[in-house]
């Protein structure tokens, strides 16, 4: 539910973990352009591949996006880890990016989940 860069400093991981804990998203301010970078370039792209997506493949989009592991994912949507280790792949390979964080971003400038 929340992203921070492995640089942040001690304060910023402790405001993302209130935050949610609240059960609030947070994303942390220096990565914002990268979201903006993402909104300018590709955000015309990524609708379109979305669209392409099969339901299944953007409900799971939508959980890892949301920030839920593929063990989770698996075990919230009753199917087995290795097939939604495959979904993951496909999506990411659709989408042309390679973390969680990017889903999360894209989903983000798409406002299919909120920061």
């Amino acid at each position: 539910m929340g992203y921070v860069s492995k640089n942040s400093a001690a304060e910023v991981l402790a405001e993302a973990v209130k935050t949610v804990a609240d059960g609030k998203r947070y994303i942390e301010e220096q990565l914002m352009p990268e979201i903006d970078d993402v909104r300018h370039n590709d955000i015309e792209h990524y609708r379109q591949v979305l669209d392409l997506l099969s339901p299944r493949e953007f409900d799971v989009f939508c959980r890892l996006a949301k920030g839920m592991n593929a063990h989770e994912v698996a075990a919230d949507m009753h199917l087995g880890y290795k097939t939604i280790a495959n979904y993951n792949t496909q999506i990411k390979n659709k989408l042309r990016v390679n973390t969680a964080a990017d889903l999360a971003n894209i989903a983000v400038v798409l406002g299919i989940i909120k920061p």
